[in-house]
């Protein structure tokens, strides 16, 4: 495992003035032990952003180019040659057109071009053997984060319809190229499942510094379709799940709640409770949002009886008790991006809107992820309605 892997940088930052960034970045990451410490001087770097879809900064769906602006900026102080690259959502064909757009409309063209670094452009992946994996034995992985030393992921503070929360674990599925991507959920299709494959997925990238954007998260009905809510905070750290747990409590979840973190309790990476993780805890009290607004289907745990209720039908009513999404015709435009999204083939178009065969639904959600239209509600069943009223 990493060398302090339980250490976190916290630095207050509530706006996302270039100067305030630059300035909360570095405390951040001097707090880890400094960027030398994770980073060699003069090396190649692949600095990976939160970018699930072409959407302006402002919509938070992405990490906001100020924060990639300083993390480039202090990577080339010590001569790193720099890349920025990901491979966007499920619904997004991994190609040059749709990476340009994507790079557009959230800012990276115009900032790669001031700061004169590149953008990836190359839409080629290799398949890389991992044997120790729990899940896979090969994971398709895009050609530019296996060409260079290290990786930088820098992630967005979200919430997540499916796997509750959006961080640091969860950012580097964009490792896998697009059109990959629903495989996966079709394979792994509970957050349990896919969290274990997210663990492997991490494992065998091993990212050398973690960032993440919680100036401005995501509340509601991440991590596309929910609504800006100011934290004020940027982090950094070795360790993707030491920087997930200090942002989850941010967002005022119980961080052993969320699946990626209780796998890597069960795997040993970190302990059961906060003890071992090192960071400015008095600042992250003061930080907590305690009304952050959750995804649909989230209880907390003093919540006993509604939890074990939805946990409970989640595994035996299977379609019956979890929400279903639904296109709204009046928003739906007929992009088909959730045709590509669906991992089962549950959707179809029909006169140019989306339409959900809920027997084939498997309540993944990648269709409501990917709709940047905001067409696609997530709607609740009777039996859930009834249950959630008798649960309290």
């Amino acid at each position: 495992m990493y060398e302090n892997q339980q250490l976190v940088g916290i630095a207050r930052c509530h706006s996302y003035d270039i100067q305030e960034v630059d300035t909360a970045i570095k405390k951040s990451v001097e707090e880890t032990g400094g960027i030398e410490q994770f980073i060699k001087p003069g090396s190649k770097v692949l600095v990976k952003p939160n970018l699930l879809m072409g959407q302006a900064p402002e919509k938070v769906v992405t990490t906001n180019p100020s924060v990639v602006r300083s993390v480039v900026k202090l990577l080339t102080s010590i001569d790193c040659k720099v890349i920025i690259g990901d491979s966007p959502g499920a619904g997004l064909i991994y190609s040059k057109n749709n990476l340009e757009k994507v790079y557009r409309s959230t800012g990276l063209l115009d900032l790669a071009e001031e700061l004169g670094v590149p953008l990836n452009y190359d839409v080629s992946y290799k398949e890389v053997s991992c044997p120790d994996s729990r899940t896979m034995k090969m994971f398709p992985i895009i050609t530019p984060a296996l060409d260079v030393d290290s990786i930088v992921v820098i992630s967005k503070a979200k919430t997540h319809s499916f796997t509750r929360y959006s961080g640091a674990a969860k950012n580097l599925f964009g490792l896998i190229p697009g059109l990959e991507k629903p495989a996966f959920h079709a394979r792994f299709q509970t957050p349990a499942e896919f969290a274990e494959m997210l663990i492997d997925l991490n494992l065998l990238i091993r990212p050398a510094l973690e960032i993440m954007d919680a100036v401005t998260g995501m509340e509601g009905e991440g991590p596309m379709a929910g609504n800006p809510r100011g934290i004020g905070a940027v982090l950094a750290s070795p360790d993707f799940t030491a920087i997930d747990i200090v942002t989850a409590t941010l967002m005022g979840f119980d961080p052993f709640e969320i699946d990626t973190i209780k796998e890597a309790v069960k795997r040993g990476i970190v302990s059961n409770d906060l003890s071992q993780i090192n960071t400015d805890w008095d600042l992250v009290s003061q930080l907590v949002v305690k009304d952050f607004k959750k995804p649909p289907g989230y209880f907390s745990g003093n919540e006993g009886l509604k939890q074990w209720l939805f946990l409970f039908l989640m595994t035996r009513l299977g379609r019956v008790y979890p929400l279903y999404p639904e296109p709204d015709g009046d928003r739906c435009t007929g992009c088909a991006k959730c045709v590509r999204a669906c991992p089962v083939h549950a959707i179809k178009m029909e006169r140019t809107k989306a339409k959900v065969n809920l027997k084939l639904c498997m309540r993944c959600y990648c269709c409501h992820e990917m709709c940047d239209s905001r067409a696609i509600d997530l709607k609740s069943t009777l039996i859930r309605h009834i249950l959630n009223r008798l649960a309290g």
